[in-house]
């Protein structure tokens, strides 16, 4: 993702910005909370990429909100739906709905929680591979059936509901930081795209 972003950089918007960097200042911007300056660069984008920048809006609402603000998410897919009718329209009344999801977004309570756990997740080493978990071996499954597990252990130990972490806990940003500088060549490293 970080190789395609980056190649980005030779295109550019209707006011001669590089295309990578209006992308990166709008989210930043965003994270930041300024709304002024958020839509500054959504504007500078709309020209030529309303596509893109709308896609990057609503990676924004899962990136730098998530769950801390669930409507903000299905708020942005709203506004990017409209707007696209709007602009079909060829109405100025679009530009209403790109001010609503940047406001939504400066605005929202902000985790980057997903993306964190996202990483974590997904870039996995062979000795973090698990077993299946012995709770799993019930009654529902051949392995719990050859264990002589009945309704009596589901009810009673595979039933059990327990409370997860704090909406805004994350404990996943050092694994995903380890796991970024590991995976990901900077420019000039080995591996990257953009090495001369």
């Amino acid at each position: 993702m970080v190789e395609e972003e980056r190649s980005m950089s030779k295109y550019t918007t209707t006011s001669g910005y590089k295309y990578d960097e209006s992308i990166s200042a709008l989210q930043k911007m965003i994270r930041r909370g300024d709304e002024v300056e958020a839509m500054y660069w959504a504007i500078e984008l709309e020209g030529k990429y309303h596509n893109d920048m709308w896609d990057r809006l609503e990676v924004i609402s899962h990136e730098d909100i998530g769950i801390t603000s669930m409507n903000t998410i299905l708020f942005v897919r709203t506004c990017k739906e409209q707007y696209l009718e709007f602009r079909e329209k060829n109405s100025g009344s679009r530009r209403l709905m790109l001010a609503n999801a940047i406001l939504a977004l400066c605005r929202a309570t902000k985790t980057r929680v997903a993306d964190h756990f996202n990483i974590s997740s997904y870039r996995r080493l062979p000795e973090e591979r698990k077993e299946i978990p012995d709770i799993a071996k019930d009654v529902h499954t051949r392995s719990g059936e050859i264990l002589g597990r009945d309704w009596d252990h589901f009810f009673n130990e595979c039933t059990i509901l327990l409370d997860g972490l704090p909406i805004d806990a994350d404990p996943y940003k050092e694994s995903a930081v380890e796991k970024v500088k590991r995976d990901i060549p900077r420019v000039g490293e080995e591996g990257s795209e953009f090495n001369e």
